[in-house]
């Protein structure tokens, strides 16, 4: 990955950074965002009611406001059609209160997730007639279902839709539809959350601005991951503030038994704590208890609602875990290593999480995941998660036919699949992967040192929030930090702790998670960090951390893994290097490889540019020859697998005694030296090897397979056999490399790189 600073869009006049008292680190992450003229600065800093727009600019919004209240008056029976997200639970169950608070006759539902699936459906549409709906309002869903609402209409229902999902070419025929890229119309921001559009019809009811609902449309905002700039900002601004005063009794009821202060609420306690929560029912069980929690007033009710929600979570996370650990496993088996795309389907795994664990297994993998189980009916159906610069979306539109269900964006999906369709489906994913350079990169705001990571410094940056889409969380280099601690953490030691020294020898903490393959030895020595500034809570004690999201290495170009366990060098990306082709043979056999996943180390071979080293050089001139006039970028050296099976030289004794024997015995054959390595107490390696010596001395000889005593034998120093003298080196260079100090083996290697 490329690291690239980002340009700054515009200039802040020294008077404006002075008047607004804004510091340096401040100026440029607004400028990289665009913010410079002082009127912009001043709205996005003091945010008010005038950042949000008239509810009637929406086209259709006097008409859906006027059959509501016609429904209202005549006590007809209203039912809110929402989602089993948390955009979709907060849609639904401020849109109920609003209707409930005007008098209106309402009830709500959200579909299973299982058993009816996302958006219109006609058969729970019919459940909801026959239980007395007269008129239907979907939330955060409803635009795609054309004929879901053709059948509503023949059944002489009639259906308000708000939704903020993409516009299909055909527009449903509903009475009304409230959506903010409706073609022509005057409403001026085009990026709602589901829940921001259900906003605007509370408001539009109610006839003014309903201050009341914005904690949850807070929650749904952050959770939809909508842009956080125009319109929003207004909202999340005034969201977060109302959130940390809500007098929701089941708001603050799930937040008390998640552990969090109300007075701490940020949009990360929103994306890490509320909507994971809220999203949980939906994923593994009835998402209409979150509406129930979020409506209700009963302390006794919402504590029960809050610790069953919490616990829903806890085997959510669990499951996560488990299917993460799962799916990355097969991720890195033979069957992927050679692939851009990942694909994987188990038919145990539970539908509810696959989109979490796809977004987990391309974190790990840099690569775009679909992750696939078997539903009920037999078809095959998950979720897929992409990578910068690879459009999922329009990768696999172009075999939308052979799908059963597609739908998503450029970074998401979800869809099924019939069974037999899966290879086909596998060849096509891998054949529509491409990623331009310019995606490899990755942008940061600016350079800063260990001395401005203050608390000072965060709160002014979280000042300028909330962060999110288009308006992204502050990133940082930090170039060579002193690193004066650092060790794995977690139970797999997944995750990385460390600290930091400023120049005046303080102390600064660092956290970076899934990072299992880093070498500790080389991130203390030498590394670039990119980070971005955190919060941590422990015992009443609040401290800043950085929290690492890169980490680059470009400029150490060995890697010391001889600590690293099988299966984590197996995980390191790249060409997998020997200096013996016999055991690169059975490497590559054991393990199913291809050819262009393994290479000989040999003078004339053209090496990667990521080399993978697996088994034992013999001597320095092995090293040399190889890598002299490489062009190899980085050199991961593992070096575990064995050429020489030799731990030490027998001793002169021992040779005494072997050969003593050898013309005692002059019908021992070859076949028995296996035998007899208890005998000598020798391994079978050492009794080759002092046999080799003797043959080569003419001490012995070998008649067929018969080991024969030389007769006349002349008396030659154990010292004077070129077998012994060269593996007496081998197994000393060995051992040194082993044993080197990790700068030291670093230093040696750099050394023969061209």
């Amino acid at each position: 990955m490329n690291f690239k600073q980002k340009e700054p869009v515009g200039k802040i006049s020294s008077e404006v950074q002075s008047e607004l008292e804004l510091s340096d680190i401040a100026v440029t992450i607004l400028e990289n965002r665009g913010l410079t003229s002082k009127d912009a600065l001043v709205d996005w800093l003091t945010p008010s009611e005038e950042g949000l727009h008239d509810p009637f600019l929406f086209t259709n919004m006097q008409k859906a406001v006027d059959r509501i209240f016609q429904a209202i008056d005549a006590q007809e029976q209203i039912t809110v059609y929402g989602d089993y997200d948390a955009d979709g639970i907060t849609s639904t169950s401020i849109l109920v209160e609003t209707l409930l608070i005007m008098g209106a006759k309402v009830n709500y539902h959200l579909p299973n997730r299982f058993t009816e699936g996302y958006g219109p459906n006609k058969e729970s549409y019919q459940k909801l007639i026959n239980d007395g709906t007269q008129l239907l309002i979907t939330v955060d869903n409803g635009v795609s279902g054309k004929e879901a609402i053709e059948f509503l209409n023949e059944q002489g229902v009639d259906c308000i839709i708000t939704d903020h999902h993409n516009l299909p070419q055909e527009l449903p025929d509903a009475l009304a539809i409230i959506h903010p890229r409706l073609a022509g119309q005057a409403y001026p921001f085009d990026d709602l959350a589901g829940v921001g559009v259900s906003f605007k019809l509370c408001c539009a009811l109610l006839g003014e601005t309903a201050y009341e609902l914005l904690d949850l449309v807070a929650i749904g905002t952050v959770a939809d991951m909508v842009a956080v700039t125009g319109e929003n900002h207004t909202l999340l601004q005034l969201g977060v503030e109302a959130l940390r005063n809500t007098q929701r009794l089941g708001l603050r009821q799930l937040l008390t038994e998640a552990g969090t202060n109300l007075d701490d609420l940020d949009e990360t306690s929103i994306g890490f704590v509320i909507s994971p929560r809220l999203n949980s029912l939906g994923r593994l069980e009835n998402a209409g208890k979150a509406v129930e929690l979020l409506l209700n007033d009963n302390p006794e009710t919402c504590e029960a609602l809050a610790k069953e929600i919490d616990q829903v979570n806890d085997e959510r996370k669990q499951l996560v875990v488990k299917t993460t650990k799962e799916a990355l496993q097969l991720a890195r088996s033979n069957q992927y290593n050679t692939h851009n795309t990942l694909l994987i389907y188990q038919d145990n795994w539970h539908e509810g999480i696959l989109g979490i664990v796809a977004n987990k297994v391309v974190e790990e993998t840099q690569k775009p995941a679909i992750l696939l189980t078997k539903a009920e009916n037999g078809v095959l159906k998950g979720s897929g998660r992409s990578v910068q610069g690879f459009d999922l979306f329009s990768a696999l539109t172009p075999i939308k036919s052979e799908l059963v269900s597609f739908g998503g964006h450029d970074m998401a999906c979800g869809l099924s699949v019939e069974e037999s369709q899966l290879s086909n489906l596998i060849d096509a994913f891998e054949a529509s992967f491409s990623i331009s350079d310019q995606h490899q990169e990755q942008l940061f705001d600016c350079q800063i040192t260990p001395d401005q990571l203050t608390l000072e410094t965060l709160q002014e940056l979280s000042a300028l929030g909330p962060y999110g889409t288009d308006f992204d969380t502050p990133l940082f280099k930090i170039e060579s930090p002193h690193i004066s601690f650092a060790r794995k953490i977690g139970q797999n030691k997944d995750h990385l702790k460390f600290t930091m020294l400023n120049s005046k020898g303080m102390q600064v903490s660092g956290i970076g998670f899934n990072y299992p393959h880093v070498d500790v030895n080389a991130f203390t020595e030498k590394g670039i960090l990119y980070g971005e500034l955190s919060k941590n809570e422990w015992q009443g004690k609040v401290t800043l951390q950085l929290m690492m999201k890169f980490l680059d290495f470009k400029k150490e170009r060995v890697i010391d893994c001889r600590h690293y366990q099988f299966n984590q060098i197996m995980a390191v990306e790249g060409i997998y290097g020997f200096f013996n082709e016999t055991k690169l043979k059975a490497f590559q056999q054991k393990l199913n490889l291809s050819t262009k996943q393994v290479i000989l180390l040999r003078p004339d071979q053209q090496l990667p540019q990521t080399l993978i080293v697996m088994d034992q050089a013999l001597n320095n001139q092995q090293l040399e020859v190889v890598f002299s006039n490489a062009r190899v970028e980085q050199v991961y050296f593992y070096g575990q697998i064995k050429n020489l099976q030799l731990t030490q030289i027998p001793s002169q004794d021992k040779f005494r005694e072997v050969l003593k024997y050898f013309y005692q015995h002059h019908d021992l054959k070859t076949t028995d030296l296996k035998q007899l390595t208890a005998y000598f107490n020798l391994s079978i390696y050492e009794l080759n090897l002092i046999l080799r010596v003797f043959l080569e001395l003419n001490f012995v000889k070998i008649d067929g397979v018969l080991i024969q005593p030389v007769e006349n034998v002349q008396s030659q120093a154990l010292t004077s056999s070129n077998l012994l003298q060269q593996t007496q080196k081998q197994l000393q260079f060995v051992n040194q490399l082993n044993t080197m100090s990790s700068s030291d083996l670093k230093h040696h290697i750099a050394q023969y790189l061209g």
